[in-house]
């Protein structure tokens, strides 16, 4: 591993983190923080990692920098979103949501990750159009199809 690529300690980091090494995961990815402080990658995963030990604060800060650092990043919409909602900051997860979707408006994934937040407030109509939004987008996404089908009472069915 190259000590100055950044991006190999992120990936490092992540692989890490998945694999339950949260401490070596960490070391990781404050290197590849240090090393390119505008990355967005090593903060989402960053939040990752503070998530899985059930530090809420610091992911909602780690994916706060990096959607600071790059608003269109996914993983940092959604993880900062989660922790709003975790956290019980509703309006700022709506709000980070839709900042994401209007960068991203064709993101099926955005769209499923906000229609999940909006069916976890019993907002079940406009849960139900994002989900659809997201098959507009994408229609073979079997997130969106599989949630719609359980609004509906029934099983996914796949396009032909």
């Amino acid at each position: 591993l190259d000590p100055e690529q950044e991006r190999a300690h992120s990936n490092l980091g992540l692989l890490l983190a998945w694999e339950g090494e949260t401490t070596a995961a960490l070391e990781h990815l404050h290197r590849a923080i240090a090393l390119r402080p505008n990355f967005a990658a090593p903060y989402s995963h960053l939040g990752d990692c503070y998530i899985k030990e059930g530090k809420v604060a610091e992911a909602t800060e780690a994916y706060r920098q990096a959607v600071e650092r790059d608003p269109r990043d996914i993983k940092g919409i959604l993880g900062l979103s989660y922790c709003y909602y975790l956290r019980g900051r509703y309006a700022e997860a709506q709000r980070v949501f839709e900042e994401g979707l209007t960068l991203r408006p064709t993101n099926a994934t955005l769209w499923v990750g906000f229609g999940h937040f909006l069916s976890e407030l019993k907002r079940t109509e406009e849960a139900r159009a994002a989900y659809q939004r997201a098959l507009q987008c994408d229609p073979n996404n079997k997130d969106a199809r599989a949630r719609l089908a359980a609004m509906k009472g029934q099983l996914p069915q796949t396009p032909k």
